[in-house]
Formats: C-alpha cells, structure tokens, sequence
C-alpha cells in the first residue's frame, strides 16, 4: 500500500514477486487521481499487469484503457445502474484477458441473475443524461462548500485547491457527483449535522438518482478505534456526500422542509443549512418493492420480529432506510426506538427495514 499520486513511491514498493499495479481512480473518500500515463510506465519498465477501479469516475468521465491500462474495473451497483437497486460488477480489457475471466466465472459462479441483468440494461439507457447533471451537482455542492467558513476543508478533483486537480484535467473529462468536506465539528455535531440533512439518504453508497451521504468516521470505518482512524486520515469531521440528479438550482420553500431547525444543536446558522439543502432538490425516486426483496424483508424481519402481530407499513430501500429523521443502514442487526413510530430494524442483507407498528414489543 503506498500514498495515491505519488508514482516514485510506487516503483519503490515493487518488489521480485510483484505480478499487479491496482489503484483507485479516483479514490475513496479523497478522491485523489493516479497518473494513468505514470503508472503505465512504470509497469511496462517492470513488467506488471495494471489494473484500475474507475467507479467514481465511470467510462464517462475517464477511460483508463484509453492510457494503456490492462483491466478496468467498475462497480455497477453504483452509476452504471444508477438507481441503487441492484448488485452487479463489471471488467474491461483485452479479448484474450476478458476471455480467461470468463473461464474463471464459468468454474467459480458468480453469474448476474436475469432481472439483475435487466435493471442494470435499464440504466444504462440514461446513464450518460445522470452522469452530466451527477457532475453538475457535484461541481456546484464543492464550490458552495469551499467557500463556507464552516467547512475546514473539501477534496474534490474539480475544484483547484484539490492535490489531484492538475492530473484530474489531463485525464478526466467531468468530476463525478462525490464531494468530500470536512466541517468544523466534532464527532457528534458531524452526526447531528448529517441527521438534519432531509434531501439526501443516510448510506454507504453513491451513484444513484437520489443523493446520499455518510459519516465515515461512524460507517465505512466504525470498527476501527479513534486513534486508528486518524492514522489513516479519517477525521471525525468527514463527511462523504453523493450527489443524485436533483435539480442543481431549484429553490424551496419553507414548507417543503418541515421539521426543527438544527442550528441550535450544531451552532450553525440557519442560512447554512438551508444553502446546502438549495443545492439539490428535494424529490427522491419512490422504490417499488419487489419479490425477490420482500422474501428477503420477510425473512429478516421473521427472525428479529417473530412475536410482532400486526405491522402497520412496511419501508424498503436498498443500503438506506429512512425512519422518521433518522434513516442508517449499518449492517448489523439491532433495535432502535423511534418514539411515537414503533421501532426500525436494521438486517444483515445490506437491506433494511423500518417497521412501524402498533403493538412491537
């Protein structure tokens, strides 16, 4: 493992027994840039295979092949499907290497299921439309977030001020929809700000229609200890926002965001708040469940729930659920009241589920 954009520290770190150069393109959650055209060197001087996960980019804003790069790779869950309700993985290469895969999945499984295969056919009809306006969203959210006093810092490859822009302009034609700031608060005002968001879903994931946003320090690093994450830069301040397709300038009325102003628990002003939810606009994309999901649902919620009897509503999103003001989807199981709405619940799947009911124990 060596520093991202820091191609003498990857040519030392090769070693006689090194067969792949694997990099992020951009990263995550910094969103620095590698050098394409570097790392293509130094695996050629080497002999190395190369390899590139370009989900935060995606085939339109960057094509890594196109710099002489063996396999890249993209997570089709994210903007390639687009709509957060499937789970797929894609990789392009050369025929003879492509060819091999396909041997491996032959012998190993892992095959997409047909109506996986359809959803993401069905996104990819209007991938490239959500893609110009996830980088307009993404640009106009970094530029606001920059100039604000609260913030201490933003990571994105658009803006100038980020280590990666220079190599970012050379090699990608837009920046993507995931702007990284970090504010100036502590653990629990980052959370309490999040927990005000109403446009964007609580989730660990990005790409889809609808925005999304994330507390690292709490999600994608919650196991490891204070001290741990600051060795790897994940300050308690991080917040990871995934801009979807809202509409960038929309104005909004008051009434369209009811619910307590989060000023005077964050010490933020009023203005701040509602400037960042006027970035996007708040319509969200209305999730139909589907049977495969409700067999899932019915399962988990069977085992934590099994003396429930008589659910009210039932609410499934993919990686998100929202309950009230507090949506999370974490992955583990668990309880958690919600005063006045039941209680949520939290499955394994990656799929959660809020359960409103009169008489939950």
């Amino acid at each position: 493992m060596v520093p991202p954009g820091d191609p003498q520290a990857v040519e030392a770190a090769v070693q006689p027994n090194t067969r792949l150069l694997f990099s992020e393109a951009p990263t995550n959650p910094y969103l620095y840039i590698v050098d394409l055209e570097q790392i293509v060197a130094i695996a050629t001087r080497h002999r190395l295979r190369t390899m590139i996960d370009s989900t935060f980019a995606t085939p339109y804003n960057q094509n890594p092949l196109d710099f002489g790069i063996d396999l890249v790779m993209h997570s089709a869950t994210k903007y390639l499907g687009g709509h957060n309700d499937l789970m797929a993985g894609v990789i392009a290469g050369s025929t003879p290497m492509i060819s091999a895969l396909r041997q491996a999945q032959g012998v190993l499984g892992g095959i997409t299921d047909p109506n996986t295969a359809y959803l993401l056919l069905r996104g990819l009809k209007t991938f490239a439309l959500r893609m110009q306006q996830h980088n307009a969203n993404g640009c106009a959210l970094a530029a606001f977030l920059e100039t604000h006093p609260k913030v201490r810092r933003v990571y994105y490859p658009g803006l100038t001020s980020h280590p990666s822009h220079a190599i970012a302009r050379q090699q990608m034609r837009g920046f993507g929809g995931v702007v990284s700031f970090e504010i100036d608060g502590t653990l629990e005002q980052t959370s309490a700000f999040i927990d005000a968001l109403r446009i964007p879903y609580i989730a660990p994931s990005l790409g889809g229609v609808e925005s999304l946003v994330e507390q690292p320090a709490l999600m994608s690093y919650y196991e490891l200890t204070p001290e741990e994450r600051q060795r790897l830069g994940i300050s308690d301040g991080l917040v990871r926002y995934a801009a979807g397709i809202e509409d960038t300038d929309a104005p909004r009325a008051e009434g369209e965001m009811p619910g307590p102003s989060p000023a005077d628990r964050l010490d933020f002003p009023d203005h701040f708040v509602e400037q960042v939810r006027s970035i996007v606009r708040q319509r969200t994309v209305a999730y139909q469940l589907r049977q495969r999901a409700t067999l899932v649902l019915l399962l988990h919620t069977a085992l934590l729930l099994s003396n429930v009897q008589a659910a009210a509503e039932v609410h499934l999103h993919p990686n998100a659920v929202r309950y009230g003001r507090r949506r999370w989807a974490n992955g583990g199981f668990g309880l958690e009241d919600a005063p006045g709405r039941g209680r949520k619940v939290l499955c394994t799947s990656g799929l959660a589920a809020a359960v409103r009911a009169r008489d939950l124990p």
